[in-house]
């Protein structure tokens, strides 16, 4: 499938596996098992490329790559307002503030998507 925007890339491969918080994908306790799950970008990296990438490739620019007609990687956007208060910046990268909400506020990535849907990502 071709995806014309981060967030529909992302929200689509939220989909496929419990949400991962610091790594691009690592195992997590899902209910009563244990499962890999995603951050923000590698669930937009799965939804892509159909598999987690075991080599190292760095995911944003891999993502990033497959999407050259909605360039993110270091678009500055606005922080949320819910959140400018814990942070020293009212604008970030788009990719940064994925991060951040995805590994220090704890959205989950759908939130993440629709938000960056609202600015066009």
């Amino acid at each position: 499938m071709r995806f014309t925007k981060l967030s529909e890339a992302a929200l689509a491969g939220a989909q496929l596996r419990p949400q991962a918080h610091d790594l691009y994908h690592k195992t997590v306790v899902s209910g009563r098992t244990m499962e890999e799950g995603t951050c923000f970008f590698g669930a937009a990296y799965e939804a892509i490329y159909g598999e987690l990438p075991d080599n190292g490739a760095s995911v944003i620019d891999m993502v990033q790559r497959e999407l050259p007609w909605c360039p993110f990687q270091g678009r500055r956007i606005l922080v949320p307002t819910n959140i400018q208060a814990r942070r020293t910046q009212s604008t970030m990268s788009v990719d940064d503030l994925a991060i951040t909400l995805n590994d220090d506020e704890d959205w989950s990535r759908e939130s993440i998507a629709a938000y960056l849907a609202e600015q066009g990502f």
